[in-house]
């Protein structure tokens, strides 16, 4: 775990399908790359949805309904645990 305010890790899940998606504004940006810096659980959090998003991008016309629906569950699930 670390040392500073939760409600900073909430705040930060918040923003990340913009902030993944390149279409945060430029000072939520700057604030997630800030707080990233300083945690190392949302980071990691944050690099696995990433790759997650890029494995779905990728994969997404050959993925059945069923496994999207699935993950989209686990995805949602997570950032519920988080919070």
């Amino acid at each position: 775990m670390h040392d500073h305010d939760l409600l900073d890790c909430s705040k930060i899940l918040e923003g990340l399908s913009d902030y993944i998606d390149g279409d945060a504004a430029p000072e939520i940006c700057r604030q997630i790359k800030a707080h990233l810096e300083g945690c190392s659980d949302c980071d990691n959090f944050v690099e696995t949805v990433k790759k997650v998003v890029i494995m779905y991008r990728s994969e997404k016309e050959t993925m059945t309904e069923e496994a999207r629906m699935k993950l989209h569950k686990i995805l949602e699930e997570q950032c519920r645990d988080r919070m």
